[in-house]
């Protein structure tokens, strides 16, 4: 690929000016760039990651590129050295840390990120848990990365995004604007487009078909969609309790009439990697009763 100078420079300016303009809710995970290692942010759709890699950049600097968007979309890992090349030139500042959004569209992604780890350079990666998985990270970067899971706005979080300033000693009108906010946290949850638009219903609604499709159904080539409804369904309906595998076969086996304990299972674990539900043991001594009692559900965001 050859790219063209121009936008790329205008792509880096918007976000120079985003970046110093933006209002950015600082968020509870606390990372910071380090020497040869990537920084790793995975996590749910839309829980915010483009805005987690805005904040460490007005922290520690460095040089922002989304690979989702038309300047960087075809980039070739030596396009990608000379783009840096082209910032410090336009700027005229040293890069040591380089943030690269929805990495996954790059080709051989992992040969650059361990180019830029060999160069020197301090390096964030993030990306659609459609496309990139923890394990898969760990994988490609043979060791040379850490990885963090950044889910939808906590309850602080979320007051910081409605601009309530969080201290020891308040008002009664403020417990009362408090307990609303609390509300409207535990109905809608933390999505951050949720939590600052008004359609809510609408967005989660959308959120959740997106996650359902595309990073379960499309990603690991469901097969039987009842199946897979069901046993979503089943988990939704159901966060935050004991599950067992028998109570869904059986209401399937009802239903549908097949039987389908291997792919409840397979299923499950799928799920689990979509990042949308977790699966908690129960907290016991033995390892046999840790495994074999049955797990809890959670899911990534209370709204869902």
């Amino acid at each position: 690929m050859v790219f063209k100078e121009e936008l790329v420079l205008e792509f880096f300016s918007k976000v120079e000016q985003g970046v110093s303009k933006e209002k950015i809710v600082e968020r509870d995970l606390k990372t910071k760039p380090i020497e040869n290692k990537t920084i790793s942010i995975i996590g749910p759709r839309r829980a915010g990651k483009t805005f987690y890699l805005f904040q460490k950049k007005r922290a520690h600097g460095g040089i922002y590129m989304d690979f989702e968007s038309a300047e960087f979309s075809k980039a070739e890992i030596e396009d990608v050295i000379k783009i840096i090349s082209l910032y410090e030139r336009y700027f005229e500042r040293k890069v040591s840390v380089i943030y690269l959004d929805e990495i996954q569209n790059l080709k051989n992604w992992e040969r650059l990120a361990r180019t830029l780890l060999n160069y020197g350079y301090k390096l964030y990666i993030s990306g659609s848990s459609s496309k990139l998985l923890s394990k898969e990270i760990a994988t490609q970067l043979r060791g040379r990365s850490l990885t963090y899971f950044l889910l939808p706005f906590s309850f602080r979080e979320f007051l910081a995004a409605k601009g309530f300033k969080i201290k020891k000693l308040y008002t009664l009108s403020e417990i009362i604007k408090i307990k609303k906010y609390l509300k409207d946290y535990l109905d809608f949850g933390g999505f951050p487009e949720v939590v600052l638009k008004e359609e809510k219903e609408k967005i989660l609604k959308e959120y959740l078909e997106l996650a359902f499709y595309k990073d379960f159904v499309e990603r690991h080539k469901i097969e039987s969609m009842e199946v897979a409804k069901i046993i979503f369904e089943y988990l939704l309906q159901n966060f935050s309790k004991e599950i067992s595998v028998t109570k869904i076969q059986n209401f399937i086996e009802k239903t549908l009439g097949i039987k389908t304990r291997s792919t409840i299972y397979n299923y499950l674990d799928k799920l689990e990697d979509s990042l949308l539900v977790f699966f908690i043991e129960r907290f016991e001594k033995s390892i046999y009763r840790r495994k074999f009692f049955p797990k809890k559900v959670y899911i990534c965001d209370i709204g869902l």
